[in-house]
This record gives structure tokens, C-alpha cells and sequence, in this order.
């Protein structure tokens, strides 16, 4: 899996609710950014370098080496400014085809008190840049690189492999639980704008940690309203959305009487404060074995403040018996903590 380097500028910053600055961001190498081809990003990852000293904050635009990053790192933090990790929320393609534009949907606070656990001084440089971002400033894109071949052919997309950064995979299930906070609400309203273009008959759960108005504001995706139930809680999310998710997996079961579960299922020991919350699942299915009973099992899709991340898998795995190869558990951020 390659990575480019792309110096890029701000064109227009939008408000697409409240709490978020919707930051669209172009420049002249932007179409070697793998766009995912028919199958769009998703929720894949990409990362903004804000606050450098220069456009290309110390780095060698284009396709990456495999040492840049502690070379990066090595740099004065006045010279290479930070480093964010973010979802594209919407690409758009000029006439003939090409990547154009990207939005990054920033959280930058104003939500409802109690959503998030965010506190100014946990903030960060990312929230800072976002807020101050206005048409003319400067980025690096650092995102999966997809060039052409030497017929000028573009290269297929490889977001679909491990590694590029793309962690929703829900294979052939016909039902998707996608649970998340403020930090999530970007990568789970592009997932639903991808299954829109899809055209898929899948049926999609949602519970956010968050006010009604997101509700809405993911109704709007174009995922028809008799496959898609949407809730936004500000208090007890946790709870709420575990007891969700794990309706789906129950139903299921009991369609499926022949299967019968998987169980209670160990966990290993995690620190929250230490350790990364990172689980995720393959598209392929191939690590089922000779299981491919799950094949169109329920898929989980996880995401937000470690701790409630950690809580929520605790519950689904242990006590409900989800089995862990249908879950994808992402802890983006940990309250009391910016990210270094």
C-alpha cells in the first residue's frame, strides 16, 4: 500500500451543522489520491500535517518512501507542525473524472454539553487550525496514492487491502449496526452516503452519542427510511447503543436457531490510558475457516472515546456473545487526552 505527500490549500470552509467546520481542500497533485473508484472512501483514513512552516511542512511531495515518517518526525515541531488523523466526509471529480476537491468535516466543538468530554485545553492544533481556516490556507494530505501506469492508464484502486486505512467491511451483510460519537459522525455519514450510490438493500442500525439534529442530518445520506433507524442520545450512549447492537445479533440468532451463537468470548487486558483500541474485521471472511455460517452475520462498526469503545466491546463480546470477527472497534481519541 503506497502514500503521497500533497501540499494542498483551502477553497471554501462550510458549516455543515452545528459543532463542525466542513474544511474543502484541493491542489494540482490531488488526483493521485486513490478515490476509491466505484467503491468510494468510506470511512477510510487520511492525515492533515497543519501549522508547518512551509507547504510542504519538511516533506518530499508525491509518493512516499518508507522512511519519511521519522524523518518527519525528527524535524523541529515549528518546522513539520502536527500531524491529524481525519475522514473524508465528500470528494468531488472534475470533468474528466478526476479528484478534484475533498472535505474534511473537523469537530470543532458548540455541540451539546456532555456529547463529546472535549475540553478546550484537550482540544489540539487540528481544532485550532479548523477554526481559523479560512480560503488560501496551507496543508499537507498525506492519504493512499493510486497513480498511473506507463500508458497513462490509472491504477486500480488498492483501498480494498489491508493497511490502507479503510476499516469498514461488511462483506455480504444484510445488516450493519454503526455506533458512534461526535468524533464518528464524519466516517459513518460518508458509509451511508456510500451504501446510497451502492443501491444496496442492506438495513442499517445507527445510535449516536450526540443531540436529535444528527439524526437528521444522517437521514439525509439517501439511505431509504424503511432501511435505515436512526437514534441520537446525550446521555447513557454507552447502554443504549449496546443494547442496540445487540437486538440485531439476537434477532439474527434466532432467524438462525441452527447456529446457536458463539458464546461468551475472552477478551485480552487493555489500558485504555495505554494501549490502542483497534480491532477490525475482513471483508473476505476468509479467517471464518470452515465457519461460513457467518458470512451474512450482522456487522458492527464501533467508533469514538476509547473508554465507552472498550465498554461497548466488553458488552457485546462478553456478555451478548457477538462474535468478534463481525466487529470492527475503533477508539479514536481518549478523554482528558489530545493526541500527541
Amino acid at each position: 500500500m503506497s502514500y503521497a505527500a500533497l501540499a494542498l490549500k483551502v477553497v471554501q470552509v462550510e458549516k455543515p451543522l452545528p459543532g463542525y467546520a466542513r474544511i474543502w481542500l484541493s491542489g494540482p497533485q490531488l488526483h493521485l489520491v486513490d478515490d476509491g473508484g466505484l467503491g468510494g472512501l468510506r470511512d477510510t483514513r487520511i492525515k492533515l500535517i497543519v501549522g508547518a512552516a512551509s507547504d510542504d511542512a519538511g516533506l518530499a511531495l508525491g509518493q512516499l518512501d518508507g522512511g519519511w515518517y521519522h524523518q518527519w518526525l525528527d524535524l523541529p515541531v515549528s518546522q513539520r507542525g502536527y500531524m491529524r488523523t481525519y475522514t473524508v466526509a465528500c470528494q468531488r471529480h472534475d470533468q474528466a473524472g478526476r479528484l478534484s476537491r475533498v472535505a474534511i468535516d473537523i469537530l470543532i466543538g458548540g455541540v451539546e454539553p456532555g456529547v463529546t468530554g472535549m475540553t478546550a485545553e484537550h482540544e489540539g492544533p487540528g481544532v485550532s487550525w479548523a477554526r481559523q481556516a479560512k480560503a488560501g490556507a496551507s496543508c499537507v494530505m498525506l492519504a493512499p496514492w493510486r497513480g498511473y501506469d506507463a500508458s497513462g492508464k490509472r491504477l486500480p484502486s488498492t483501498l480494498d487491502q489491508r493497511g490502507s486505512g479503510l476499516e469498514y467491511r461488511p462483506g455480504a451483510a444484510k445488516q450493519v449496526v454503526l455506533l458512534g460519537d461526535a468524533t464518528a459522525l464524519p466516517a459513518i455519514n460518508a458509509c451511508l452516503h456510500y451504501e446510497a450510490q451502492q443501491k444496496t438493500e442492506r438495513h442499517f442500525t445507527v445510535v449516536l452519542s450526540g443531540p436529535p439534529t444528527w439524526s437528521d442530518y444522517l437521514k439525509q445520506a439517501g439511505v431509504g427510511p424503511d432501511h435505515l433507524q436512526v437514534s441520537a442520545v446525550s446521555q447513557g450512549w454507552v447502554e443504549q447503543a449496546a443494547r442496540a447492537a445487540a437486538q440485531v445479533w439476537q434477532d439474527w440468532l434466532a432467524e438462525m436457531a441452527a447456529l446457536g451463537g458463539v458464546g461468551r468470548q475472552d477478551l485480552p487486558k487493555l489500558d485504555v490510558d495505554a494501549d490502542i483500541l483497534w480491532e477490525t474485521t475482513t471483508e473476505t471472511q476468509a479467517d471464518l475457516g470452515q465457519d461460513q455460517s457467518l458470512t451474512q452475520a450482522p456487522y458492527f462498526w464501533v467508533a469514538g472515546e476509547r473508554s465507552q469503545v472498550a465498554a461497548i466491546r466488553r458488552a457485546l463480546v462478553r456478555q451478548w456473545g457477538v462474535d468478534r470477527r463481525q466487529v470492527s472497534f475503533m477508539g479514536y481519541w481518549r478523554a482528558g487526552q489530545a493526541e500527541s
